[in-house]
């Protein structure tokens, strides 16, 4: 007589392990190393900054607040500097990060990105990791202020972060950063050199 219970087990088990042997194998990304270090003091003006490092960049993870002529804070409101830091051109974003630091290039700001799960060679992506910002990164929504309008845009929406490299002879690389619950959105875009906009460090 057929045991009907023990040939069902039989055939589950046959399934199950065809079933497995099928299934791809999973694609484990892999996680940013990112490690909180001291924080460091500007002794040009006693303002002190978060310090991240992940991967192998160590980053002044504040907006910078170092006051250089011509910079501005947000809506010409200095008690707003204290929240958002200072907004720079490119000329005076070359004198705004402390000594052993400087403003990085979009090279750099490239690999961040990769170290936050973005897609490489992309110009508009998520960053998935957003936790790292939101964690380790002391950034607000800046806006910018466009010298040529005399008027300040985006307050509380997005951050512009400055970048070393020329787009053209007339702008500067600049990234676009909005916080959302899909992700850090990136947009890689141009910026006229005499507008303003947020600069972070990088050790040198």
């Amino acid at each position: 007589m057929i045991n009907y219970n023990r040939l069902f087990c039989v055939l589950a088990i046959i399934m199950l392990f065809q079933y497995c042997n099928t299934v791809p194998e999973l694609n484990l990304k892999k996680l940013p190393t990112v490690e909180a270090q001291d924080s460091f003091t500007d002794l040009r003006d006693g303002t002190a900054y978060p310090v991240v490092k992940i991967n192998d960049q160590v980053w002044l993870a504040g907006a910078i607040e170092y006051v250089v002529p011509g910079s501005l804070c947000p809506e010409n409101d200095a008690s707003k500097c204290l929240t958002f830091g200072r907004l720079y051109s490119s000329a005076e974003a070359s004198k705004a990060c402390p000594s052993g630091w400087r403003l990085p290039s979009d090279e750099e700001y490239k690999k961040l990105w990769i170290s936050l799960d973005a897609p490489a060679g992309s110009s508009t992506f998520y960053a998935p990791y957003q936790y790292v910002f939101d964690t380790y990164f002391s950034v607000k929504e800046a806006g910018y202020y466009n010298n040529a309008d005399k008027a300040f845009y985006n307050l509380n929406s997005n951050t512009y972060l400055l970048t070393t490299t020329l787009a053209d002879e007339l702008n500067a690389t600049i990234y676009s950063l909005s916080f959302n619950p899909a992700g850090l959105f990136v947009q890689r875009i141009r910026g006229g050199l005499n507008n303003r906009f947020t600069c972070l460090c990088i050790k040198n």
